[in-house]
């Protein structure tokens, strides 16, 4: 990194975060997804008599009910489904960002799932899955997948779905299932003072133990990670934006639909822990949230597990 002249005002701030651990560079950012753009129907928020979209949590909150539709028992139109923003871990990173909740500190490697604020965020989702009966939730959206390749993008574009995080590779898929669509992308709406943020997702790109030849490997990640030639031909190619701010693919015309998602990329804040048990912490997350939903926990009670349960694992890589 040094020998390269690579520094952090490079790179967007969630990305040059989630490259380092312990003191040391393990990759090179080579996308940055910014999570999430906010997609709202505007023909859906016509017929319901709201003009602009909800720019507060309480606005959100409020709307999504205004706009889920429930004939005979069963649900016809959802506002909104809180816990399929591309799983129950993106959810609730999601929404316990927007809190304000922290997940993860760094400096001592102690695991925050239970974070007050997190737990509210939960609670919001539980109240929203009894409010409507959440296994009615699951029958809506049977048709376009279920639960686990649930396609968001044609539950949109169908207008099923009054709004939605949604990321910038739906945009084709809507325009499929309704070329002539009436849609917004907002910033995510904001929760009460935390300031307006979003997350980082995307991929990194590193040189695994062993390799055979990691100098040459190390010019092709500079190349297609760090430097303006190979950013731009990638990020045109892939239709999404280099982890490398620097990049002069940022000083163009944008392509696609990617000029609505700059702005969320320029407000992003977080990245995912960035821990040896980031794996697992995701995937207890996943459960956890699950058996909240389901009633089987209270929100406080499985968040309170997921915290005992990776902070126990994680230790335990750490001493070896």
């Amino acid at each position: 990194m040094k020998q390269a002249g690579l520094k952090q005002a490079d790179f967007w701030a969630p990305t040059w975060k989630e490259i380092q651990y312990n003191g040391h560079f393990w990759a090179l950012p080579y996308t940055a997804d910014p999570n999430f753009g906010f997609f709202w129907n505007k023909q859906l928020f016509a017929a319901a008599g709201i003009k602009q979209a909800p720019t507060t949590f309480d606005e959100m909150n409020r709307m999504a009910q205004e706009l889920t539709v429930v004939k005979n028992g069963n649900i016809q139109q959802v506002g909104l489904l809180p816990w399929n923003v591309y799983g129950a871990a993106n959810s609730m990173v999601t929404w316990g960002w927007m809190f304000g909740g922290s997940f993860f500190d760094q400096a001592t490697n102690k695991v925050t799932a239970n974070d007050p604020r997190i737990v509210a965020a939960l609670e919001w989702m539980v109240s929203y899955a009894k409010k409507y009966d959440i296994t009615k939730f699951s029958s809506f959206i049977a048709p376009y997948g279920g639960t686990q390749n649930l396609q968001l993008g044609q539950v949109f574009g169908l207008g099923k779905m009054a709004m939605q995080p949604l990321g910038p590779w739906e945009i084709p898929v809507i325009k499929q299932y309704n070329p002539s669509m009436q849609y917004g992308i907002n910033k995510l709406p904001t929760y009460k003072s935390v300031p307006a943020s979003s997350w980082v997702g995307g991929w990194c790109v590193g040189i695994p133990k062993g390799a055979k030849n990691p100098a040459a490997a190390w010019e092709f990640i500079k190349w297609i990670c760090a430097s303006d030639d190979g950013t731009t031909k990638a990020g045109n190619a892939v239709l999404d934006f280099p982890g490398y701010k620097s990049s002069s693919f940022f000083k163009g015309k944008l392509p696609g639909s990617l000029e609505q998602f700059y702005p969320i990329l320029e407000s992003t804040q977080h990245q995912r822990p960035v821990t040896p048990a980031e794996d697992y912490y995701m995937g207890q997350v996943t459960n956890e949230v699950s058996n909240a939903l389901y009633g089987k926990k209270t929100p406080k009670q499985a968040l309170t597990d997921v915290t005992k349960n990776v902070q126990s694992y994680l230790d335990g890589v750490l001493k070896k």
